[in-house]
C-alpha cells in the first residue's frame, strides 16, 4: 500500500495499485481547467469518473483532486509546439511567446495562421500523456476509455524555439 493525496488538503489515505476505467481525454482537459468558480475537480478512485465539487464539502476518501497544470507547464507546451513549425512561422512565434501577454500572442497567432485545430490535437496529446503520468504516480493502472484521442504529436524539441 502505498500512501496518496486525498480529496481534503492535508489529510492522507492509503491506496492499493488499483486499475481504473478512465477517460483520459476527459481527465486531461480537467487538469487544464481543475478548478473553476470555486469548484475542484476529483478523480473518484472507485469508478475512474470525474466529480466536480465545491472543495469545503468534500469528505469522500476516494475522491482523489486532480490538480490543474501550472504556468510553467502551459507555457513548455506552447514552445514545443512552435518547435513544431516551419521555420517561417517559427521565427513569428519565437517573438510572439516572449514576455508579458504571450499567452494572449499566440493565441492570436494560432488563429491568423490557422492553426488551431494543429495546436488543439498538439495539447491534447500532450496534456494526456500528463494525465498518465499523473495517475501513474498515484498507483493507478488506467484503462482509457476516451472516444475522442488525438493523433501523436509530432516530435518537438523540448527546449525552447530559438529563444535568446
Amino acid at each position: 500500500m502505498i500512501a496518496g493525496a486525498c480529496a481534503r488538503p492535508g489529510v492522507r489515505c492509503t491506496m492499493t495499485t488499483r486499475t481504473l476505467q478512465v477517460d483520459v481525454t476527459d481527465l486531461a482537459e480537467t487538469m487544464d481547467f481543475a478548478v473553476v468558480d470555486g469548484m475542484t475537480s476529483y478523480l473518484d478512485l472507485r469508478s475512474g469518473g470525474i466529480v466536480h465539487a465545491d472543495t469545503t464539502t468534500v469528505v469522500d476518501d476516494h475522491l482523489l483532486a486532480i490538480p490543474p497544470f501550472d504556468k510553467p507547464y502551459r507555457y513548455q507546451r506552447m514552445l514545443r509546439f512552435c518547435g513544431t513549425l516551419d521555420p517561417e512561422q517559427r521565427t513569428v512565434f519565437a517573438v510572439a511567446v516572449t514576455g508579458d501577454g504571450a499567452f494572449r500572442r499566440f493565441k492570436n497567432l494560432i488563429n491568423h495562421h490557422g492553426l488551431v485545430e494543429a495546436w488543439t490535437a498538439f495539447q491534447l496529446g500532450l496534456d494526456r500523456a500528463e494525465a498518465v503520468a499523473w495517475l501513474t504516480e498515484h498507483d493507478v493502472a488506467v484503462i482509457d476509455v476516451s472516444k475522442r484521442v488525438p493523433a501523436a504529436p509530432s516530435a518537438a524539441p523540448t527546449t525552447s524555439v530559438g529563444l535568446v
